[in-house]
């Protein structure tokens, strides 16, 4: 017998939503629900890798960052301290970025219609930064983590 693996983690679920309003012509909500997905996965990311420093209270931290959309620089430069990689060079980053303008336009500016081929293209956006985040973290954490380079003691 063949056990299949399902993966319920909650972006994995957000995003099957996201797909699920997609097929329903429901695009604004689709879109909506696919940067929830792409913000809960940098969310599980953050809090993994900061868990690699057992010395930092990972919960005070996570309740004080800014953001998950990771159009903060604060943001941006944390991921790249923890993890040496430049979110901005991520082969889908220039359309995850007119993905969230979309996104902001439909819950913050009064927007709200949106064609099927721009939903179709912010999951496409979003499903690879979900990679990008995978690839990265399962890179980090790998090596022991962040938290797990300790500087060289003087002299050694």
């Amino acid at each position: 017998m063949t056990k299949i693996k399902i993966d319920f983690t909650y972006h994995r679920v957000l995003l099957g939503t996201a797909e699920a309003q997609l097929d329903e012509h429901q695009h604004p909500i689709a879109i909506v629900t696919a940067q929830m997905a792409v913000e809960v996965r940098i969310d599980e990311a953050l809090r993994k890798l900061l868990g690699t420093y057992p010395e930092l209270p990972t919960e005070a931290l996570m309740n004080v960052l800014p953001d998950r959309t990771m159009m903060q620089r604060s943001m941006r430069a944390l991921w790249e301290a923890l993890t040496g990689d430049s979110i901005k060079n991520a082969q889908a980053w220039k359309e995850y970025h007119r993905h969230v303008e979309r996104r902001n336009r439909l819950v913050h500016g009064g927007e709200q219609w949106s064609r099927y081929d721009d939903a179709e293209v912010s999951l496409a956006t979003v499903r690879s930064m979900i990679s990008h985040i995978d690839q990265v973290e399962k890179r980090v954490l790998a090596s022991g983590g962040p938290g797990t380079r300790r500087p060289r003691p003087a002299g050694a």
